[in-house]
């Protein structure tokens, strides 16, 4: 194919279908390729074409994206590192926007690997800028393999070996969040390299490994934790500035006295993986993601660092050169001697080693939400129960209330905010459209517990998954089809704003009821109960050491309390408690005093923690650090007030030698180049197994689930398992914890009707909290949905909407009339046929025998519902098509109008689900509607002030 000068788009997509059984590579021959013209990226839209079977998943803006990439790659001036301005067409680029995605699927008893649609969903990392997108392949883990030994052995087998794709050779890098990532490197098989295609710039994978970790100067890390160094490289982040090589400083950390000699234990560091920004570094960063303002404190890489880097306390010169000031606690991997640090060795490091990767801005999220684990730990140290049931229904009221208010003159926009803002259907729309950057905008946050890319949505929002549309069978794009949204809310709101209302529509009536079950099984069974009085931020040790021991600073650039009752909503003073999650211990939440302090007045948006006392306050906090980790404040004074501050939770004499293998079993890098250079013709063998070892069983996930267990059997006071990078459980103790403690109560998210479920001994610790409010919380949501359903059935109008019947019936009485030309006659028949036929197939596909569980377990579950909506795309699909022998009515643009109301007149349900814009249109027009385009009606919301003012003139009446 190169010799055709085929791109590798083209290549890649051929590929694909022979890894999905489509087509052989016997099939691929010159006569095969020579109509996909040379050079041409885009081509790669035609691949299914030329083979006779459709691949589908792609959109033509991945090709354009691929193609600027290589055009940067054969330029070779490092401007996929970003910061060069704009470059073919794109404002401001960088690279490495594009994923290469496989999947390891499992065929006679044997994994291979399967290549999967690529997908520009914005992320980026500075892998990939450095190489490229093309040059890195990410391997999809089995979900059902994380926590299988056996697996997971023979996976690392399997992802050990060199991969061949088109004659490039890919070999494993690295393993992040349950995902092996490849990387292409300078081997070829059966090909030769060719300059033009940018084949001159690639490395060897010992030659990656040096650029991003050096083996030499990190020889002292563990094993684990040197592979775990990865995320510095692989991390979803946005280049937002270069620093200068002489404004790059060495700062030391602020440490408690430590009087035991050797090194300071990390819970004595105040100032542990955070460091310094002067404010004209901030002001570009600012300015460059257009935040309006300048944020006090980023989180983000550099060079081998990472952390969070906080406004500098005197540097604060707007027109200053950028600087920047690294703590030791920050510097993960060295890449130039400890000794040597300084701008003559910076100045040779790789330029994208100078540019700062942003992550995430500081910021506030007013107000949070208390999890399982805070519950029981805040009812552990003295918080009455009825204060969290009370909370918990406020919360549940306030949500119901809102989404059934339904008559007034602005009942309507009141129930689309109400919707929006249960569901959190414009964050959505707003993340799908800052895909990949919604951490630098601070849009959203990953979870405190790992480093890992998952995202912390805010409360109505499911969490982020960038790979979701990657996943087989996953709901068909609206392009092309008249399918409504996946997301039953965001159906639900363009049902509204097209004129539907639930009093008299009884399919949104119904659909307002499910969502209605969402909202509450989140607030009940997530125990997602939210503290009006809270809020969460970055914590930051304090830059200029004026706090006491046990205070803090938070002022926000939002209001924190209602301004009608507070002078100062925007700070908070007076004992609070903070913690942050998972609040695992009874000291993982602490009591302390908030105070003002002028110093401290531009440090908005973060959590300022004290420099002073014996040990850092972040450590007490579940073990944590200032390097990026979120607290939550609670400032309700019931909660605050109630609570009593526990001892501090020691780890236990002997804890690590009774628990854990031993540490010089626990592998370093040393050993493994001492290995390596004994064994020199199998170094790059061995060096990639090693890489893997992030590919082993999950005992952190396991300990995780059993700690809670044990929690609910034995009470809230001990921790079973320790995090400590590189540690290894003893295998008896494994197995007996896993005996012990393995299976969940109902109330930690267990399966109702699981054998052998886990007691709580009442009579010793009496009653389990989380099952208190389980009570509560479905005695709560039964009283509402029976007063939902028993006012809805009294006021909404059953029966179908003589609206949407109308295009078709007045197409009838033309027919009855005799007004219609036979051509059109023979058309409309031809048309209802083809609806009719719709209805019939999907009759067969999801009649009551056809969709009866038929078992097999989980897995099992899984593969039915990717069938089902395999089969429902490819209903739309056919539901779509014009028949032929209707062109007169497709001139006349009636053709889906027509369809969706026949549909419409025989199943309802069928039509929203095939005909839903064109149901929608119909609706609006009766009413006066106003033209939109959907990027236009996707942005848009209703603001505060306006739900106000319609709030203020609405007469509310609801279901209560």
């Amino acid at each position: 194919m190169d010799s055709l000068l085929i791109p590798w788009s083209v290549q890649y997509e051929i590929a694909r279908g022979v890894s999905m059984g489509f087509w052989a590579w016997d099939d691929v021959t010159r006569d095969k390729l020579r109509p996909l013209p040379m050079r041409r990226w885009s081509a790669a839209q035609r691949v299914g074409e030329v083979f006779g079977r459709p691949l589908g998943g792609q959109k033509p803006e991945i090709w354009a994206e691929l193609e600027r990439e290589q055009k940067a790659i054969v330029e070779d001036a490092t401007r996929g590192l970003g910061l060069m301005g704009d470059w073919e067409g794109e404002t401001n680029w960088y690279g490495g926007r594009v994923q290469q995605i496989a999947r390891l699927v499992k065929e006679d008893g044997k994994f291979t690997l399967q290549l999967a649609p690529m997908q520009k969903v914005g992320r980026s990392h500075r892998l990939g800028r450095y190489l490229g997108s093309r040059r890195v392949l990410q391997v999809k883990l089995p979900s059902d393999a994380v926590y299988k030994e056996g697996i997971m052995g023979e996976l690392k087998e399997l992802l050990s070996k060199k991969f061949i794709l088109c004659g490039r050779v890919f070999e494993a890098f690295s393993v992040k969040d349950e995902k092996v990532y490849l990387v292409e490197t300078d081997e070829n098989y059966q090909r030769r390299p060719n300059r033009s295609d940018g084949d001159g710039y690639r490395y060897s994978l010992r030659t990656l490994i040096e650029w991003y970790n050096p083996l030499g100067l990190n020889s002292k890390q563990t094993l684990s934790k040197y592979a775990a160094r990865a995320d510095l490289a692989m991390s979803t982040s946005v280049p937002v500035l270069e620093f200068s090589p002489e404004n790059i400083f060495k700062i030391d950390d602020a440490c408690a006295p430590h009087f035991g000699g050797g090194k300071v234990p990390t819970e004595k560091i105040f100032t542990d993986g955070c460091g310094f920004m002067n404010g004209a570094a901030l002001m570009k960063i600012g300015s460059w993601m257009g935040f309006g303002a300048p944020p006090t404190a980023v989180q983000g890489r550099i060079l081998g660092s990472k952390g969070v880097w906080l406004l500098h306390p005197t540097d604060r010169a707007p027109d200053a050169e950028p600087k920047i000031w690294i703590r030791p606690s920050q510097t993960k991997i060295h890449l130039v001697p400890p000794a040597a640090f300084g701008a003559r060795a910076l100045e040779r490091l790789h330029r994208a080693h100078r540019v700062f990767d942003l992550v995430n801005p500081s910021r506030s999220t007013v107000p949070a939400r208390l999890s399982r684990l805070t519950i029981v730990n805040l009812q552990y140290n003295g918080v009455p129960t009825h204060i969290l049931v009370d909370l918990m229904e406020r919360g549940l009221r306030e949500e119901v209330a809102a989404l059934t208010q339904w008559r007034g003159a602005s009942a309507m926009p009141l129930l689309w905010n109400a919707v929006n803002k249960a569901s959190a259907v414009s964050f959505q729309r707003l993340r799908r459209s800052a895909a990949g950057i919604q951490r630098a905008l601070g849009l959203t946050r990953r979870r405190n517990e790992d480093d890992s890319d998952d995202e912390e949505a805010p409360h109505g929002a499911a969490p982020a998954d960038p790979d979701a549309l990657d996943e087989e069978g996953a709901p068909i794009p609206r392009d092309g089809v008249d399918v409504p949204p996946a997301a039953m809310a965001e159906a639900i709101i363009e049902r509204i704003q097209a004129g539907f209302t639930p009093l008299k529509d009884y399919y949104l009536y119904d659909d307002l009821k499910s969502l209605l079950k969402q909202v509450m099984k989140s607030y009940i069974k997530e125990y997602h109960i939210i503290v009006p009085e809270s809020a969460e931020a970055f914590i930051v040790p304090d830059p200029f050491d004026v706090l006491e021991e046990n205070e803090i600073h938070f002022k926000s650039s939002q209001d924190l309390k209602d301004g009608c009752l507070h002078l100062n909503p925007k700070s908070v003073t007076g004992e609070v408690l903070i913690y942050r999650n998972p609040a695992r211990v009874p000291s993982d939440v602490q009591k302390v005093t908030a105070v003002c302090r002028p110093e401290l007045a531009d440090y908005v948006d973060v959590i300022v923690l004290p420099t002073k006392g014996t040990r850092s306050l972040a450590n007490l906090l579940a073990g944590g650090d200032v390097d990026g980790d979120v607290a939550v404040c609670i400032f309700d004074q019931d909660i605050v007030q109630a609570f009593r501050p526990p001892p501090i939770t020691e780890e236990p004499a002997q804890f690590l030698s009774r628990y854990f293998e031993p540490m010089d079993k626990v592998p370093t890098v040393e050993s493994v180049v001492q290995e390596m250079a004994a064994h020199p013709s199998e170094a790059d063998d061995r060096l990639r197994r090693h890489l893997l070892i992030g590919l082993s069983e999950s005992k952190v996930g396991k300990y995780s689930m059993f700690h809670e267990n044990a929690i609910y059997m034995r009470g809230f006071t001990t921790v079973l398992d320790s995090r400590k990078t590189g540690l290894i459980v003893r295998p008896s103790v494994l197995q007996a914890d896993q005996k012990q403690t393995c299976r969940k109560p109902v109330c930690l998210g267990g399966d109702e009707g699981a054998d052998n479920l886990p007691q709580h001994p009442d009579d010793k610790l009496g009653p389990f909290v989380l099952e208190e409010l389980l009570a509560a919380g479905k005695h709560i949501q039964d009283a509402l949905l029976a007063s939902y359903e028993e006012n809805g059935s009294a006021l909404v109008q059953r029966g179908v909407d003589p609206d949407l019947l109308r295009p078709w019936r007045d197409i009838e009485e033309a027919l009855r009339a005799h007004t219609l030309p036979d051509t059109l006659k023979a058309e409309v028949e031809v048309l209802r046929e083809h609806v009719a036929r719709v209805r019939r197939e999907w009759g067969t596909l999801w009649g009551s025998a056809a969709r009866r569980p038929t078992g097999g377990g989980a897995n099992a579950a899984r593969q039915r519902k990717q069938r089902e909506q395999r089969q429902k795309n490819e209903l739309a699909m056919l539901y779509a098509q014009v028949p032929e022998g209707c062109r007169t009515l497709a001139l006349l643009s009636n053709v889906a109008r027509l369809k969706a109301s026949y549909m419409y007149s025989l199943n309802p349900r069928i039509a929203l689900a095939f005909g839903f814009q064109a149901l929608c249109k119909i609706k609006a027009e009766t009413a006066g509607s106003a033209a939109f385009t959907r990027e236009f009606a996707e942005a848009m919301s209703i603001s505060g002030a306006e739900v106000r003012v319609r709030s203020q003139f609405n007469t509310v009446e609801n279901f209560e």
